[in-house]
């Protein structure tokens, strides 16, 4: 691949960079409830990636992000340099350090580093997928009945199947979670050994619609069952697996639902008709994060207690960015097209519009 650079469209200024998009000076203003310290937001670069000719490289490694923007993936270099951009084959397996661009019926498999390079090629039937770190790599079974973690040289670590479909599926840390479409559960280790299985009860049609595995380890959730639907949490100790938390909802959902707890499991965030329900796992109540349309990017911001959500209705995507305590800080309008948003160690990548930024988020 040529060395060329890009023609980028960025635009400088000292200390940041002048964004197009109206939402910067919403989320740089203070924000109008008190998070302890004052919270301040500041753009450092902007790329639109409409203008781009061909990617950029330099020489030097750089730490670069990876992103997925509708139906092409890249990566940016912390810098605000474009390393590589490229339209999505059927599907991607995205992580930092490096992509798998796959085809509809997939015979192998082909790694690539962020800048497009060959890493290694080698033969898996199935869909691959990277855990939240970027450090597993997973290959679903093409009838979604199996799957089994391999290394980045194409090695197999272990495999696990199902008499049912895998409907929900989240890795964190030593810990993976398998919904399924029969009801159960299933909690595994690093090595694929079955730590816990149960199936929770009292809904008319069995069936696990998402799941989370807490950061430590300690809490798995699920938003299962049609009729009633429910949110459940579990609590693990040791050997054994108690029912901590099981919340009848309003929904009906016969998809795949977004959830998650929140980084010091206190909270489970869950997708709801009108919003993203928040369930607070010690007390049991819940709360609404009102949103209009379909949720297409939700990152919380580590212990700062702000928790930002993307949906997309009729075409146009939404910012809104909430306190955790469901104060609703600011709403913006994105520009028409795909929208993305991630969290890194200084603030989030947006993406929207057709244009990339990075704005790093500190306490003044």
């Amino acid at each position: 691949m040529s060395a060329r650079r890009a023609t980028l469209k960025r635009r400088k200024a000292k200390g940041g960079v002048l964004v197009p998009v109206a939402l910067v000076v919403l989320i740089v203003i203070l924000f109008p409830v008190s998070l302890g310290r004052e919270l301040t937001a500041r753009p450092v670069w902007a790329i639109d990636l409409r203008e781009v000719q061909v990617p950029y490289l330099d020489p030097e490694p750089l730490e670069t992000v990876g992103f997925r923007l509708g139906d092409r993936i890249g990566y940016a270099a912390l810098d605000g340099q474009l390393k590589l951009l490229q339209r999505v084959i059927y599907g991607a397996a995205l992580s930092d350090g490096g992509f798998i661009n796959f085809s509809r019926i997939p015979g192998s498999l082909v790694l690539q580093n962020p800048d497009g390079e060959l890493v290694r090629s080698f033969s898996q039937c199935g869909y691959p997928a990277f855990d939240e770190s970027g450090d597993r790599l997973f290959v679903f079974y093409t009838d979604a009945t199996g799957l089994k973690e391999i290394t980045l040289e194409g090695q197999e670590l272990w495999r696990i199947e199902f008499p049912s479909v895998i409907t929900s599926f989240h890795s964190n840390g030593s810990r993976r979670l398998i919904g399924l479409a029969n009801g159960g559960l299933a909690l595994i280790d690093s090595s694929g050994a079955v730590l816990h299985r149960t199936t929770p009860d009292g809904s008319r049609v069995p069936v696990i619609l998402g799941c989370s595995v807490g950061s430590s380890g300690g809490r798995i959730a699920a938003v299962s069952g049609i009729g009633p639907q429910k949110a459940v949490i579990f609590r693990i100790r040791g050997d054994e697996l108690k029912e901590e938390r099981s919340i009848e909802l309003a929904s009906s959902y016969r998809r795949e639902v977004f959830g998650r707890f929140s980084h010091d499991e206190q909270l489970l965030y869950f997708e709801q008709p009108g919003g993203i329900g928040v369930l607070d796992v010690p007390s049991g109540g819940i709360d609404l994060l009102p949103m209009e349309g379909t949720l297409t990017g939700f990152c919380e911001l580590g212990d700062r207690r702000i928790v930002l959500l993307i949906s997309e209705q009729k075409g146009r995507s939404v910012l809104r960015g909430y306190c955790r305590i469901g104060h609703l800080l600011f709403e913006e309008t994105l520009a028409e097209g795909p929208s993305v948003i991630r969290t890194l160690e200084s603030g989030i990548l947006l993406g929207a519009g057709g244009r990339l930024m990075r704005i790093d988020v500190a306490e003044g």
